[in-house]
């Protein structure tokens, strides 16, 4: 099996996805639609959020590297919530006005999200911390030097002294 064609579009609140799906000599076109949240804005969807966070997942158990951004060889926080983000398209460093990649510029990245309207893929950002949202109790992000690349289960909104910002990328 492969997939091929992946394709995202957004119109009037409904976002779409197209997928190829290539088995052997068959092929076929599968799609799925469903609502944008945060009032209709062309950001990361429902349907995004869970590939964001269900991805950051498969790295668990990978190294930490304080500075690092390689998802399979070290990463820090902000390099592991960078490079995921990077791998859906929504984080460019290069062109990200004013982002350093530092877990403090990325309070700004992005849309400011209420805690009322977090959804799996948004970023929770602490104060020197940042991590990937997967649900009410549960959080992914790289930790620390001694534990590497984990999901820890807590309150995502109290961890690591209170959570001061939540962003959905755009």
């Amino acid at each position: 099996y492969s997939i091929t064609g992946v394709e995202d579009s957004v119109s009037n609140g409904l976002f779409m996805t197209t997928l190829e799906l290539h088995k052997g000599d068959n092929s076929g076109t599968a799609g799925a639609m469903g609502a944008t949240t945060g009032g209709g804005n062309a950001g990361v969807t429902i349907q995004t959020g869970n590939s964001i966070a269900d991805f950051a997942q498969t790295f668990v158990g990978n190294s930490y590297v304080w500075g690092g951004t390689s998802l399979t060889n070290g990463c820090d926080c902000s390099g592991f919530v960078m490079q995921i983000l990077a791998h859906f398209g929504y984080y460019d460093q290069a062109a990200a006005d004013g982002h350093n990649g530092s877990s403090s510029s990325l309070r700004s990245y992005g849309q400011e999200v209420s805690r009322e309207n977090v959804q799996p893929g948004d970023i929770l950002c602490y104060n020197g911390h940042v991590a990937i949202y997967v649900d009410a109790n549960h959080i992914v992000h790289a930790q620390s030097s001694k534990t590497g690349i984990v999901v820890s289960e807590t309150d995502p909104f109290s961890y690591h002294g209170g959570c001061v910002a939540i962003r959905r990328a755009a």
